[in-house]
């Protein structure tokens, strides 16, 4: 059997129907808000909202404060990114509050949780989806998150999780914390 990973935050939006129309198991990788902002941000990503506010059955999934804040942004492409990173989050992170509801059988996970403990967090989730956890597994968790250079960068799971305190601004972090915190 072969494993598919879709690695991919708006694909969040498909994983009712990828689940059903394949009838896949779903893993729900949550990151932090801060992270997802300086990913976003270091990235210069900008995203248009309109995409959204076309879908009636994303919207109707959406509170109707989130509803005009997309309709507010798709009006206006010139949002500021840390605005559409915010907005993003929080849209995604409703979206995942409606599916933790819907799907008890799917598995969520924060991002951090599996960054702090690779090793204990991929066995769980080897578990969780069947798949067999052997050495090799072992190996590769440990050579791809323990500070082994891979493709010439260093990875060191543990020390990205709090990443994002350095690339963002006090004022920035507190802007998001304001903004995220009623997810």
């Amino acid at each position: 059997m072969r494993n598919i990973v879709v690695k991919d935050p708006i694909a969040i939006f498909s994983a009712e129907y990828i689940a059903h129309r394949y009838d896949a198991k779903v893993l729900v990788l949550i990151r932090h808000p801060a992270a997802f902002a300086a990913s976003l941000l270091q990235r210069q990503w900008n995203f248009d909202f309109s995409d959204f506010t076309t879908q009636e059955r994303l919207m109707a999934m959406l509170s109707d404060s989130l509803q005009g804040d997309l309709v507010a942004a798709s009006e206006n492409p010139g949002t500021e990114r840390l605005d559409q990173a915010i907005l993003l989050w929080n849209v995604i992170h409703e979206v995942i509050v409606k599916y933790r509801a819907r799907h008890p059988d799917w598995v969520f996970q924060t991002h951090e949780c599996l960054s702090a403990q690779p090793v204990e967090e991929f066995s769980k989730l080897y578990d969780a989806f069947g798949i067999s956890f052997d050495d090799g597994d072992l190996d590769q968790i440990r050579r791809l998150t323990g500070g082994s250079s891979v493709a010439g960068r260093r990875r060191d799971s543990r020390k990205n999780i709090g990443k994002w305190a350095k690339i963002l601004t006090p004022e920035q972090i507190a802007k998001i914390r304001e903004s995220t915190e009623h997810c």
